[in-house]
């Protein structure tokens, strides 16, 4: 073991260029100097305390740099005031632990097939001119860290990107936050991001108040979360934007071997643009025991382009974009358990060749449109009750096809309970109550319904409507 007393007038350098492969260097003060690890297997220790400060983070010169050394251990210091404040590259492995890198050009850099393991408190904060911690063409795996943290970067927190591979298991909390650039969180071009709850809670994942996007998933990236209580809230742009092609699942709430993974929760709230975006032919599989996506910009959930969509539990209230659920462009969704109310104009769109399948759910209160609106497409509702909308509880037009059933009610609407009209539109329905709206089913030009089992109240069809089973347009 060497010792280094910056203090004292000692350099890690002086002290490198002493051991062999394998040795530790033991460091305290502040060191005013620069580190390239040239040989494999070198500890070197700040005990918490010490303080690399590379002197100018606008140079070209990490603080620490590792190229292509194995077996590297980085722990218990803080490094400043470089280029990179640990730059990783040419295949290195390295392992960090309790690292503090603040105020460098970028926090921690991880490129070049190399691997990193973070262990402890990993922080990559406050930026001068890129992001907190960045991973390319390489993989980190980190296992029951107690904080990962990048914020006040000014260009994005935590980038993954070009295949990388970031695996965090058991983690307490990650932050991004109040970050710069385009994003929080950026996963982008075959690159993936593992979140796994493996210690008995939730992993408390935060990314909240970035200018851009918090999560930006894209060409061909996946977003993997297990047990996770995730904050992306107060963002400039969407709260989770998933394009290009790529996917994101959550869900928890089960045991496996003796390892309880919690049901994690979701909130999405009070962003720029949508709560969350799915697009270019993209997908996600949405499950929380909890989840909220509201007070947004855009939609609450956005489902575009050809792209799919699971939703399990949530409400999707207050969002000012064309529907609180909006689904369009050959799109299709299948929800359960959502409670949809109070959005500024519809509830619920489907449109433009999209599939909506919807269970065990409500629409409600104040949306200046319909409640749930199906143009050029086709919606079945199961257990759904769309009530108290200020339009038509259900408006279905244009080549569309609409399937109620299951003990659906759709009551108590400020237009009509169903406006079936114009033209080529398909209305099922079965075993649900249709009244108390101003008119309870409203059907026109060449459009064809029927209902069995089902109570309704007054209709008003047009005389091109074509009825059969159990309905009645006119007495």
């Amino acid at each position: 073991m060497h010792t280094v007393d910056c203090e004292a007038g000692e350099t890690i350098g002086n002290a490198l260029s002493q051991t062999r492969p394998g040795a530790t260097i033991v460091i305290s003060g502040t060191c005013e100097e620069a580190v390239v690890v040239d040989r494999d297997g070198i500890t070197l220790d700040g005990g918490g305390t010490a303080i690399i400060d590379g002197g100018d983070a606008d140079a070209d010169t990490p603080v620490i740099a590792v190229y292509g050394q194995q077996n590297v251990v980085i722990k218990g210091l803080t490094v400043q005031n470089g280029r990179q404040g640990v730059l990783a590259d040419r295949g290195a492995a390295v392992w960090l632990e309790d690292v503090t890198a603040q105020n460098n050009g970028m926090g921690i850099s991880i490129i070049g097939n190399s691997s990193a393991t973070f262990a402890g408190t990993i922080i990559g904060n406050d930026s001068s001119l890129e992001g907190g911690i960045e991973v390319r063409q390489s993989t980190i795996w980190a296992e029951n860290v107690t904080l990962l943290q990048a914020n006040r970067n000014p260009e994005g927190g935590i980038s993954l990107h070009r295949g990388a591979q970031m695996f965090l298991a058991g983690t307490r909390r990650i932050e991004a936050m109040e970050n710069g650039g385009f994003n929080g969180v950026l996963c982008y071009i075959d690159s993936s991001l593992n979140v796994v709850s493996t210690h008995g809670a939730a992993t408390d994942f935060q990314v909240s108040n970035n200018d851009g996007a918090g999560f930006w998933i894209g060409n061909g990236a996946h977003l993997l979360l297990e047990g996770v209580d995730l904050t992306v809230t107060d963002n400039g742009g969407p709260g989770l934007s998933v394009n290009g092609t790529s996917s994101v699942a959550s869900f928890g709430g089960y045991t496996y071997a003796d390892i309880t993974v919690p049901a994690g929760s979701a909130a999405f709230d009070n962003n720029g643009g949508s709560g969350v975006f799915i697009g270019g032919g993209s997908s996600a599989s949405l499950q929380w025991g909890e989840a909220t996506f509201n007070n947004n910009g855009g939609s609450g959930v956005e489902v575009f382009e050809g792209s799919t969509a699971t939703l399990s539990g949530g409400t999707i209230n207050g969002n000012q974009g064309y529907a609180g659920l909006w689904v369009t462009r050959g799109s299709t969704v299948v929800a359960y358990n959502l409670t949809v109310e109070n959005n500024v104009h519809r509830g619920i769109g489907v449109f433009r060749n999209s599939f909506l399948d919807l269970y065990h759910s409500l629409v409600t209160g104040g949306h200046d449109h319909s409640g749930i609106r199906v143009y050029t497409s086709r919606a079945i509702l199961e257990g759904v009750t769309s009530t108290g909308n200020a339009g038509d509880g259900i408006s279905v037009s244009s080549a569309s096809h609409l399937r109620l059933r299951g003990g659906s009610s759709v009551t108590d609407n400020g237009g009509a309970g169903i406006l079936a009209a114009p033209l080529g539109v398909s209305v099922d329905i079965t075993d649900s109550t249709i009244t108390g709206n101003t008119i309870d089913i409203e059907v026109g030009k060449g459009t064809h319904i029927g209902w069995v089992n089902t109570t309704v109240g007054t209709i008003d069809c047009d005389d091109s409507v074509l009825t059969y089973d159990d309905a009645v347009c006119r007495e």
